[in-house]
């Protein structure tokens, strides 16, 4: 018997399921079933030959028999189920988005007073990029709690500030700040099936402060410069409670989606005009800086390696059809820097576990704590990236 007809239809298509569509891990649990080893190459090969919609995955060549009518029946009822899900995800969505705007409305929030940074209009122009990921508030680990996340926020934008108005002092003209959101705001306490016991706080409670503080301790005092500010809010895997990122939309299936907005709803009524969210539904975001295309991504299935961030550079590019020269992921919790800083790993708010008490630490996953900000500035030739100048923020000092 060959192997392909050792496997039933249903359990490729379990398997898919299971594996929300990732053909590698499919392809492993298939072959846990004991009928022959399944690569992913081979498992590609067999899905090409299936029909790939609903209707046809419920017509596949099933006999006449009652049994198999029942498996066929079962099947639909899945589908329809999952069908309701979407929806009823999709109305509560909706539903938190109207509560947020009327929490706001109701909070009567005035505009806030903005004592504008007094750039140099006529020296040469800049644009400061401040990459911002893997806050993972709600965490619980050595040396990192909600309170300590909290006060690495504030040490952030302090430092980010400091260095913004250094250049300003020396004359330039910042036109631009990009705040970077890649993923990884909240924690979640079911990532993992003990995930709550590593966490201080529900997925409820982190959303709730991560929307407060990154409001006060971050955005208001950004604000306060004056200056026109993208605020790209881009979503990660711990954004939502399950494995992975969801595959369809994660931008606006996942908790990160309500949160951003609320950022936005705040900011509005502040009365911080010169504020611009882009809240993207998928999972990245391509700006662009003096004429440098720019990937934002938090970076889930790429390694921290010049070769893996190349081929997702090179794959985005393909997809959008624009040349992409600059790419800024989040996700491995240390600051990776290849080919003169157009490839770039940004860090994380917590890291340096010496006891492998919690997943990161029990991984042997170790980092220093820290942010990487960006200036740029345009350039008269093309022999020169934008980049001017860096800053890796240091934050395990903070407790």
């Amino acid at each position: 018997m060959g192997l392909r007809q050792r496997f039933k239809d249903e359990e490729i298509i379990d398997a898919l399921e299971c594996a929300s569509n990732n053909i590698s891990q499919a392809a492993r649990d298939l072959s846990k079933l004991g009928h022959g080893k399944v690569s992913p190459a081979i498992l590609r090969y067999w899905i090409q030959k299936m029909k790939g919609t609903e209707d046809a995955v419920l017509e596949m060549q099933f006999d006449k028999t009652e049994s198999q009518k029942r498996t066929a029946q079962i099947e639909n009822n899945r589908l329809r189920k999952i069908t309701r899900d979407v929806l009823d995800s999709e109305r509560t969505k909706e539903e938190v988005l109207e509560g947020i705007r009327r929490a706001v409305e109701s909070l009567n929030i005035r505009p806030s007073h903005i004592v504008a940074a007094n750039t140099n209009k006529h020296g040469k122009s800049m644009t400061v990029e401040l990459l911002f990921s893997d806050l993972q508030i709600g965490k619980l680990m050595s040396r990192y709690t909600t309170e300590i996340a909290v006060k690495r926020l504030r040490e952030y934008a302090q430092v980010a500030i400091q260095r913004i108005q250094a250049y300003i002092d020396q004359g330039y003209n910042v036109e631009r700040i990009i705040l970077a959101s890649i993923g990884d705001i909240i924690e979640s306490d079911k990532k993992h099936a003990n995930s709550a016991r590593a966490t201080d706080s529900g997925t409820a409670a982190q959303l709730a402060d991560a929307t407060t503080y990154i409001v006060t301790e971050v955005l208001d005092p950004l604000a306060q410069l004056g200056i026109p500010t993208d605020v790209i809010c881009v979503t990660g895997n711990h954004d939502h409670d399950d494995h992975g990122l969801v595959m369809f939309k994660p931008g606006r299936e996942q908790l990160s989606w309500p949160m951003y907005h609320a950022w936005k709803m705040i900011c509005e009524a502040k009365g911080y005009d010169h504020f611009n969210f882009v809240i993207p539904e998928g999972a990245f975001h391509v700006d662009s800086i003096y004429g440098y295309k720019v990937l934002y991504e938090h970076g889930v299935g790429v390694a921290a390696s010049e070769a893996s961030m190349r081929k997702r550079l090179a794959d985005r590019t393909k997809q959008v059809k624009e040349f992409i020269t600059l790419f800024r992921m989040g996700d491995k919790h240390n600051i990776c820097r290849f080919n003169n800083d157009t490839m770039v790993v940004n860090g994380a708010f917590f890291g340096d576990d010496r006891e492998g008490s919690e997943f990161s630490g029990i991984c042997g996953y170790d980092g220093y704590p820290a942010q990487i900000m960006f200036a740029y500035v345009p350039r008269e030739d093309d022999r020169r990236l934008p980049i001017f100048d860096s800053l890796a923020i240091q934050l395990g000092h903070i407790v």
